[in-house]
């Protein structure tokens, strides 16, 4: 073994759908290399895969986990295992690849490199070792691992390899003569695949179907970037909620390699053509087979097409991203209710890649405290930029926070058309779509999801996130850190040093008598919102932080804290219980009240602070809390 080398750092992940016999004999050479595990994922095999199918020294490795579908998935078979890989590297084979003893030897992976195998440097017969790799799981983690829209053969790997490359630190190939493919007949590789209307496009293109699939899943991945995150992973695949999504990707992917594949025929033989005899042309193929089908890129003209295409190579995200929304906002369900088919058509008339064009508004009165005010703001502004709208806030002075947008945050460009107002904006609105997102109102739509195929202007009061099909914790807090915070708030910030050793302190508790207060009144919420609310202000008193930062010091005396807290009283209860020297906090003028304009700019000064810290030890159910957070 070479100096260094841990087998039991590896894991070796497979995926198999009625393909043992070759598993049986490929897992006779894993073995030898003494890996910490080997994940088995059984997809749907029609006889289920089963440990006493092994000897027992084989026995001994293998997990194995099965998934009933009618259907064979690579990505999807693949994610389950590699998302549950515990080990520092992850060694992904098919069922028919076969190592050599000194496999790990040769091919020593390190901290975010990959190792993989190539079609272009192989002999004859083992161009199919390409889909074998050594990664680091921390690195495969960090793209997503394989793009789950690509549902058939074809691109799937490298696909994940140009993902990989814009990450990766260290890159090889894997060494020569350590892997090689047991043979397969190749129409295994999409026997268990729903590629008929692949097939039919295939064989009048005269290609094979495994070919027409790979280029039709390479434009489909650089059309469409996959976009996922771990919830994908840890929520049973919440992205098949996206079928009719994916659908729309594929129906887009398949035309459009089928019209450049003619087109360019049109032009080598230099023959005269039009776009319309060529769409004809792919129905006609078609409607014999999916009658019941709504083929929607009918209305889905290829000169929009090439426009998303230029968008993408211009890098004009604007234009993109109207276009792609639009082209996923079409259905193929053609009795569906929500069939929006005829949105698309006007693209090429409203748009132009050079001017932008009046976009109707999103509207937002942002409610309640700092925090509250700013995870709506943040959510908005992704639905805003993503749907290809305005977005006007109507920022109202009110109990909760007296001060004016502007005396917090400096003027600034940003990437959409973003208006700062308050509610006399409305007084000229008249046709809108209205979301009442509070929780006091009879008649609340808190948590449900905005329409945004609309023409009318949409209205929301909130003080809470924003959902929509474009909620995203990450690029939400992306914005809120892109803010630049006005120079007095600047300048308190600056009178604090954070260590590695802080821990941030938020005590939200208003004191004994707090419910008396205007912000707090239960007018605010319904009679069950406030009753949990109730409950976490009154755990969140100093003495409970208190006895948590005794417990820190003990396992580590290092340790600092920043305090932030409501009112002047919890930081005199921690001045009394520690030793000053391990405290640090900002303090406010005596004249500011926390709700007014001076208050407010102590208050963001503070939750900054709270982000810069190692830990944040949070009130329950504050909005502050999770600004702090999202700020980090």
């Amino acid at each position: 073994m070479v100096e260094g080398l841990n087998s039991k750092d590896y894991t070796i992940v497979t995926a198999c759908r009625n393909r043992e016999k070759n598993l049986k004999k490929a897992i006779n050479s894993w073995i030898n290399i003494d890996p910490y595990e080997i994940i088995i994922i059984d997809w749907g095999s029609a006889r289920p895969i089963k440990s006493d199918d092994f000897e027992d020294h084989i026995r001994k490795y293998i997990k194995i986990i099965r998934y009933e579908n009618p259907n064979w998935i690579l990505t999807w078979a693949f994610n389950e295992g590699l998302s549950k890989v515990k080990t520092r590297y992850t060694i992904k084979f098919d069922c028919d690849h076969e190592i050599n003893n000194s496999f790990l030897e040769e091919n020593k992976c390190s901290s975010y490199m990959l190792i993989r195998g190539s079609h272009r440097y192989v002999f004859d017969g083992q161009q199919y070792i390409n889909g074998a790799f050594i990664c680091c799981s921390e690195l495969l983690k960090s793209v997503g691992y394989f793009d789950e829209r690509i549902t058939t053969y074809g691109w799937d790997d490298s696909d994940l390899y140009l993902r990989l490359s814009d990450f990766q630190k260290k890159f090889s190939l894997l060494k020569e003569g350590t892997i090689k493919h047991l043979d397969q007949d190749n129409s295994e590789r999409t026997k268990h695949q729903q590629v008929r209307k692949e097939d039919i496009l295939a064989k009048n293109l005269n290609c094979s179907v495994e070919m027409f699939c790979i280029m039709r899943n390479r434009i489909l991945t650089r059309f469409f970037s996959w976009e996922w995150n771990l919830d994908c992973f840890k929520n049973k695949y919440a992205k098949r909620q996206e079928i009719e999504k994916n659908k729309i990707y594929l129906e887009i992917a398949n035309f459009k390699y089928f019209y450049d594949v003619k087109r360019n025929f049109y032009y080598v033989n230099k023959k005269k053509f039009k776009s319309s005899e060529i769409i004809d042309h792919y129905y006609q193929l078609l409607e014999n087979d999916f009658k019941q089908e709504y083929l929607t890129l009918r209305l889905i003209l290829p000169e929009i097409l090439d426009r998303y295409q230029k968008s993408l190579l211009d890098g004009d995200k604007y234009l993109n991203q109207i276009i792609k929304y639009n082209l996923l906002s079409i259905t193929s369900d053609y009795n569906s209710k929500n069939n929006k088919l005829l949105k698309i058509d006007g693209i090429l008339g409203e748009f132009n890649t050079n001017v932008k064009r009046k976009s109707k508004n999103l509207i937002i009165r942002p409610m309640h405290g700092l925090g509250n005010r700013l995870r709506v703001l943040s959510s908005a502004y992704n639905i805003a930029k993503y749907s290809g709208r305005n977005l006007v806030i109507c920022w109202d002075k009110d109990e909760h926070l007296n001060a004016d947008f502007y005396e917090l945050f400096e003027e600034q460009q940003f990437d959409i058309n973003i208006s700062i107002t308050n509610s006399k904006f409305l007084e000229n609105i008249h046709e809108i779509s209205f979301y009442n997102y509070m929780e006091n109102e009879p008649y609340t739509h808190k948590d449900k999801e905005i329409n945004l195929d609309t023409e009318l202007d949409i209205v929301i009061s909130s003080s809470c996130v924003i959902r929509s099909n474009f909620t995203d914790w990450n690029k939400e807090n992306k914005f809120l850190k892109s803010l630049k915070v006005s120079k007095d708030i600047e300048k308190i910030i600056n009178q604090v040093n954070i260590s590695p050793d802080h821990v941030g302190v938020h005590i939200r508790y208003d004191g004994d008598n707090w419910e008396d207060l205007p912000h707090e009144n239960v007018i605010h919420w319904n009679e069950e919102a406030h009753k949990i609310l109730k409950h976490h202000r009154n755990n969140s008193k100093p003495e409970r932080f208190a006895e948590r930062m005794s417990e820190m010091i003990k396992k580590n005396n290092k340790y600092k804290f920043f305090i932030s807290a409501s009112k002047f009283k919890s930081i005199d209860v921690m001045l009394n219980n520690f030793d000053n020297n391990i405290l640090d906090f900002i303090k406010r003028p005596e004249k500011a009240d926390h709700r007014d304009s001076l208050g407010i700019k102590f208050a963001l000064a503070d939750m900054l602070i709270l982000s810069k810290c190692k830990f944040i030890l949070g009130s329950g159910w504050s909005s502050f809390t999770e600004g702090a957070k999202r700020f980090s």
